[in-house]
């Protein structure tokens, strides 16, 4: 028996989400599959976690997180270091808030790793969002050769972006010592667009 095509198109569970949601599932695709091996000493670099869980809480109004985050999938649950507010403004003049939550190391951290959320806490998060919005637009994602995704929009490729740009330049607001001093960083955030 053959299916029509209403029936195939009715089936695909892709066809109900919005731009918003296709945008997420592309971001979480593209941090599973680009994501390295684990390194068996945390003293090696450092990468970024693949938050388990994110929220949408006051997109706009860019109020605190309400949730935790999650170190890992699966992950130990622990409470963010710092919650930064990111406002900026887009190219066409749509004034976006947001925030991003952050933990620094696993749920024991190293002594380093405390330095690091230590000067999260008290360092100044002002102009952030401008400055991580700027790094998105000069540094675009786009799919390598070979490369395929379930979702290629340009709303997509400008969230993934955003959210590659976020840590660089958060990083660079901490003193210099402290580059590359935390071996992960879990993290969350509210921050759905629009980047354009």
């Amino acid at each position: 028996m053959r299916a029509s095509d209403e029936e195939v198109t009715a089936s695909d569970p892709a066809i109900h989400l919005d731009d918003a949601s296709a945008a997420r599932l592309a971001q979480e695709a593209w941090d599973r599959a680009s994501s390295p091996a684990p390194r068996r000493s945390r003293r090696y670099g450092w990468r970024v976690l693949v938050p388990a869980a994110f929220a949408a809480v006051a997109v706009t109004t860019g109020a605190a997180l309400a949730v935790p985050v999650w170190l890992g999938m699966g992950g130990e649950r622990v409470d963010p270091d710092v919650v930064i507010p990111i406002r900026y403004t887009t190219s066409t003049g749509v004034d976006v808030s947001c925030s991003w939550a952050v933990h620094v190391g696993d749920a024991e951290r190293s002594p380093i790793e405390e330095r690091v959320a230590e000067a999260l806490r008290e360092t100044s998060w002002d102009g952030v969002g401008q400055d991580i919005y700027d790094q998105a637009i000069e540094n675009p994602r786009t799919p390598e050769p070979g490369e395929t995704g379930a979702v290629d929009t340009q709303e997509a490729r400008d969230a993934i972006s955003f959210k590659v740009a976020i840590l660089p330049v958060v990083e660079r607001r901490l003193p210099a010592e402290l580059h590359g001093a935390a071996s992960q960083w879990g993290s969350t955030d509210t921050c759905t667009g629009p980047f354009r």
